[in-house]
């Protein structure tokens, strides 16, 4: 698979508020929330040919969602979900135009919903739990939004000048092709990739049934 098709992606996940949908206190299935922080790029020629001349940095943001686990037996599980998280990048870019030093700060501000599935070996000790996680998830991007900041300097006057475009799936990419201020417009998809497949290796712990502890998850 080529490598664009995967993302480096760091969950913090806090599985909060878990309910049991066993009758029993095996908890064989379980359905609840998640919400954490994320750390994400984006993948694709856009962005290449951007770090071939900046140093690049992934956007953090949160992500929220639903898990559904199932454990049938206290050894191994499965889990699948579905979040929302922001994917990204920002960069800076400097330059001197028509006598003016002009300090641009470009970021890009996705929204994904994300598809994990993965198989938790666990460890229980204690009536608590430690487990592996192992999988992937499939991602497909619904915004994306663009901002640019721009701090410009001409003649010992300092003013700053934000641009917004909120809608890049629908109108595009722009792209300044030279001093004047000159732009075209790239179709996104020829840019970004709208879709995501990453694979998922992560760590878990879990307190005892009744406990005011909540799961901890670090996926990467």
């Amino acid at each position: 698979m080529n490598k664009n098709a995967f993302y480096h992606l760091l969950i913090l996940a806090l599985l909060m508020n878990t309910f049991s949908l066993s009758a029993t206190d095996d908890f064989k299935w379980r359905i609840g929330p998640s919400a954490g922080l994320n750390v994400a790029r984006m993948y694709g020629p856009g962005i290449q040919n951007i770090e071939d001349d900046y140093d690049v940095l992934p956007r953090m943001s949160g992500n929220c969602g639903l898990f559904v686990e199932y454990m049938p037996s206290k050894y191994i599980g499965t889990e699948i979900g579905i979040q929302v998280n922001g994917k990204g990048y920002t960069y800076h870019d400097p330059q001197y135009i028509n006598g003016m030093d002009v300090k641009y700060k470009i970021r890009y501000k996705n929204g994904f919903v994300d598809f994990p599935f993965v198989i938790k070996p666990t460890l229980p000790f204690n009536n608590k739990k430690l487990y592996l996680m192992f999988g992937g998830a499939y991602g497909r991007i619904f915004i994306a939004k663009r901002e640019v900041v721009a701090d410009l300097s001409y003649s010992g006057q300092d003013t700053t000048v934000d641009i917004v475009d909120n809608d890049l799936l629908r109108y595009g990419v722009p792209f300044y092709v030279d001093t004047f201020g000159t732009q075209e417009t790239v179709p996104y998809k020829d840019l970004y990739r709208l879709e995501d497949f990453a694979l998922v290796v992560g760590i878990g712990y879990e307190g005892a049934p009744g406990s005011k502890e909540n799961p901890v998850s670090l996926f990467f």
